[in-house]
């Protein structure tokens, strides 16, 4: 690909493409640098990428509830739906955060289904940690499957600078907390792999029935 005088190519790393106008990018890694702020991110999918870890938020979620860490996130994630944002930045990425919320919580949108969510993300995270970037897209991860809590058709398509605000308030309200949950999530799975190798060694050895 030859460069010309009013074309450059994408610098998006591997891209073989044009970049488009004023860009550097082409338009595809154009709106995933807008959306994401990376021009390689990308936005999980719910069942390929969240779907393991949604089950086991739904394992082990109900059980931990009643802590009373859980009880304020809750708590808080409500009150967003209710007050709104507290970002205090651009007027135009509030309004367009505040909105979303709204929308929420007239689709009926809580508090745990919010928190379902968001934890699914940080459990793709805490699980892929060698390929998945710990960054600003993870961040926008985040708001993105939030705002989506209550998914309808046509909603929550919030500009890329303000699902990113949202993402880092979140982000750093609940950033411990989701940390904490799969790292405890992980032990027990983990427990769980050594009690069942324990008894499946046994058999081996030595077979039910067998003297």
């Amino acid at each position: 690909m030859e460069q010309t005088l009013d074309r450059i190519p994408c610098a998006a790393k591997g891209c073989p493409r044009w970049a488009s106008g004023f860009s550097r990018y082409c338009p595809s890694h154009r709106y995933r640098d807008h959306y994401t702020r990376d021009p390689h991110g990308r936005i999980l999918r719910k069942r390929q990428d969240l779907g393991p870890y949604r089950e086991l938020v739904k394992q082990y979620l109900p059980g931990w509830m009643q802590h009373p860490a859980m009880q304020r996130a809750v708590g808080y994630l409500g009150r967003l739906l209710v007050d709104g944002s507290t970002y205090s930045g651009s007027s135009q990425t509030h309004r367009a955060i505040a909105k979303e919320l709204r929308r929420l919580r007239m689709d009926g949108a809580t508090g745990e289904t919010m928190l379902a969510k968001l934890l699914a993300v940080a459990g793709y995270a805490h699980f892929n940690q060698r390929t998945w970037d710990d960054g600003p897209c993870h961040t926008v991860n985040l708001a993105h499957h939030m705002l989506r809590a209550v998914p309808r058709p046509g909603a929550a398509k919030m500009p890329g600078p303000a699902v990113y605000a949202l993402g880092q308030e979140v982000r750093e309200v609940l950033g411990v907390l989701l940390g904490q949950f799969w790292q405890a999530v992980e032990r027990d799975v983990t427990k769980q792999a050594r009690a069942r190798d324990a008894i499946n060694a046994e058999l081996s050895v030595r077979p039910l029935g067998d003297g």
